[in-house]
C-alpha cells in the first residue's frame, strides 16, 4: 500500500509508470447504471464536460449559498449520481467540510449531527 506522496514521489522516479494520456471532455468520465425504472437498467455515460459542468454549477451555487463554516452530512452512496456528483465531486472541491457516512443508520446519523455540529443535510423521503 502506498501513501498519496509516495504515490506521487513515484511519479517522478517511473514516468512510464504514469503515461501522458491526452483528455477530450467529449471523452467518457464515468459510466453509471440506472435502475431500470422504464424497462432494463443501462448504463449512462457521462463526460468530462458533463462533470465539469455540474462542479461549475455546483461551485457557483456554494459561493452564492454555502459557508465556509457549513457542515455537510453525507449518507447518500457514492455510486449514486447524486452523492458522486453533489457530495464526491461538488462540495468537496469547493472545500465545504463534508462529514461522510457509510451508511444510513439514524442513531449514527444523530451522533455525527452532534459531534460534527452539522447545520446541512441532504435526504429523499421515502
Amino acid at each position: 500500500m502506498l501513501s498519496v506522496e509516495e504515490l506521487i514521489e513515484g511519479c517522478y522516479d517511473s514516468p512510464e509508470l504514469f503515461p501522458h494520456v491526452l483528455v477530450a471532455q467529449s471523452d467518457t468520465a464515468a459510466i453509471l447504471y440506472s435502475s431500470g425504472t422504464t424497462g432494463v437498467s443501462k448504463g449512462v455515460v457521462l463526460t468530462h464536460a458533463n462533470l465539469i459542468s455540474i462542479m461549475k454549477l455546483l461551485s457557483w451555487s456554494a459561493d452564492v449559498s454555502a459557508s465556509q463554516d457549513d457542515v455537510f452530512l453525507a449518507f447518500i452512496p457514492m455510486f449514486h449520481i447524486y452523492g458522486l456528483v453533489f457530495f464526491g465531486l461538488g462540495l468537496l472541491s469547493v472545500g465545504v467540510t463534508t462529514i461522510l457516512m457509510q451508511k444510513f443508520d439514524f442513531q449514527a446519523m444523530v451522533i455525527a449531527i452532534q459531534k460534527y455540529k452539522v447545520n446541512t443535510y441532504q435526504q429523499c423521503h421515502q
